[in-house]
C-alpha cells in the first residue's frame, strides 16, 4: 500500500489473500509519491519500483540527485534493501508509475517515462544483493516518442522482454 507521499509498506498472505500479516515499510522518506506494482522473480525476490527514489535516506537535499530506482525483498518481505537507482535516469514528470519484468533467470527489465517524458528502459542484474544496471535506452526515439505514460513490462525468457506504453509525438 502507500501511505502519505513518503512511505510505503508491503504485507504478505500465505492463504491466497485471505489474511495478511503486519505490514511492512518498505521505505520511508528516501523514495517518493506514487510506485510501481510489485513483482516476484522466479527465485522469490519481491520487487516494488519507484519513479523517484533520492541518493539520501533523509529526503531530497541541494546535494542529492533524485533517480527511478526499485527496492527489493529477498525474505518474503521480512526486510527491503536500500533504493537500488537507475544511474542515467531521471524521476518521471507528473504521476507516472514505472515497471517491471523478471525474467526467467533473474533478469530486470525497467520500464519508465524518463524526466523528458521519453520511454525507456534499463536492464538490470542482482550481483552481491545489489542491482547492476546497463545503460536505458529510449525505446521511443526512431519513431518520434516524445511523451509516455502508462509502461508495463513483461518478460518471460531471460534475454527478452515486452515493453508496452501509450505515447505521442
Amino acid at each position: 500500500s502507500q501511505y502519505g507521499t513518503n512511505a510505503a509498506a508491503c504485507a504478505i498472505s500465505l492463504d491466497g489473500g485471505l489474511t495478511f500479516g503486519p505490514a511492512v515499510p518498505i521505505y520511508q522518506v528516501s523514495c517518493f509519491g506514487i510506485h510501481g506494482h510489485v513483482k516476484v522473480a522466479p527465485d522469490g525476490t519481491a520487487y516494488v519500483p519507484n519513479s523517484d527514489c533520492s541518493t539520501s535516506f533523509s529526503g531530497p537535499g541541494p546535494n542529492d540527485t533524485a533517480r527511478q530506482g526499485l527496492v527489493f525483498s529477498e525474505d518474503n518481505g521480512a526486510t527491503w534493501s536500500q533504493p537500488q537507482l537507475v544511474p542515467d535516469s531521471n524521476p518521471a514528470p507528473g504521476i507516472v508509475d514505472p515497471s517491471i519484468g523478471i525474467g526467467s533467470g533473474g533478469t530486470i527489465y525497467y520500464g519508465y517515462a524518463n524526466s523528458n517524458g521519453a520511454p525507456s528502459i534499463a536492464v538490470g542484474h542482482k550481483v552481491n544483493h545489489q542491482i547492476v544496471w546497463g545503460a536505458s535506452k529510449d525505446v521511443g526515439a526512431a519513431l518520434g516518442v516524445q511523451n509516455s505514460t502508462f509502461p508495463e513490462v513483461v518478460a518471460g525468457d531471460d534475454n527478452r522482454a515486452a515493453f508496452a506504453f501509450l505515447g505521442t509525438t
